[in-house]
């Protein structure tokens, strides 16, 4: 059984250790001040005065986390308590993080997951994690590195970095097609499509 790190200490202080359990149901266990950057865990801790069990740590659910995020953003949270991340300026500089005021190589090796489509995937898994368990800075850093792929770039190119396919289709056609006749309403081009009234 797991039981409480520090008995001595006051029951209304935080604990030492939480367990964080996952989407998979992988438990986690972390200091609690590591966790407690995460605002959603820091409202979820319970003192152990007010516990049916203060003796056993506490067991909090996260199932909108994978494990594997889980740990990238306890490790965004351990690193941020030890040298706190600067905002952001915005808009950005440049499309290289590393131009950005208050950003260290750790921070843009942090999101570097790659070009390709996992890199993308875990990128946006990352925000998902971080907005869902509410850690502002890392939330930030990340927003800073999608809108780094795209600054500068046109529709076309962003449809490119996101592995984006033609969405509309030939409904996109069908509509510009509807517009030009709009620009153009000449009465054969009206009779054709829809007939003489």
């Amino acid at each position: 059984m797991l039981t409480h790190r520090d008995a001595s200490k006051d029951d209304d202080a935080v604990e030492d250790v939480v367990i964080l359990r996952s989407f998979e149901n992988e438990s986690i266990e972390v200091e609690s001040k590591v966790a407690c950057v995460s605002r959603l865990v820091r409202t979820m801790v319970v003192p152990s005065s007010v516990r049916d069990e203060p003796s056993e740590l506490q067991t909090i659910a996260l199932p909108n986390v994978k494990a594997v995020m889980l740990r990238k953003v306890l490790e965004f949270c351990k690193h941020e308590l030890a040298f706190p991340m600067v905002p952001i300026k915005r808009p950005l500089p440049s499309t290289n993080l590393a131009d950005c005021r208050g950003l260290s190589e750790w921070h843009i090796a942090f999101v570097d997951f790659g070009g390709d489509e996992s890199g993308m995937q875990a990128l946006f898994e990352m925000i998902l994690a971080a907005n869902y368990m509410d850690v502002k800075k890392l939330l930030e850093l990340c927003c800073a590195k999608l809108a780094s792929l795209i600054k500068g770039k046109t529709p076309a190119e962003i449809e490119n970095v996101f592995a984006i396919e033609d969405i509309f289709g030939d409904a996109e056609a069908e509509l510009e097609d509807a517009l030009a006749e709009v620009d153009d309403p000449s009465a054969s081009t009206l009779e054709a499509r829809y007939g003489s009234g």
